[in-house]
């Protein structure tokens, strides 16, 4: 059913999938073809561990909390109505 894959990327059979629902019940994407494994995931994070602390100059810090401070402002004036 790779009909449009080679021009689209998938994008014309997914279309095609949604209008032929009953058919096609159940089925995941092709998109969603992988599965997780914890074991290989902590394999990564030991062989690409995380960057040690970085002191950031205090202009950025001073910036950066007070971007923040506003973000919460906004989103908890969204939030209440």
């Amino acid at each position: 059913m790779d009909v449009c894959k080679p021009l689209l990327g998938g994008i014309g059979d997914e279309i095609f999938r949604q209008f032929n629902r009953d058919k096609h019940a159940g089925e995941m994407p092709e998109c969603f073809g992988f599965t997780l494994s914890n074991e290989r995931i902590a394999a990564y994070d030991a062989e690409h561990p995380a960057p040690g602390p970085f002191n950031s100059p205090m202009p950025v810090n001073v910036l950066y909390d007070i971007l923040l401070f506003f973000v919460d402002r906004v989103y908890e004036a969204g939030a209440d109505g």
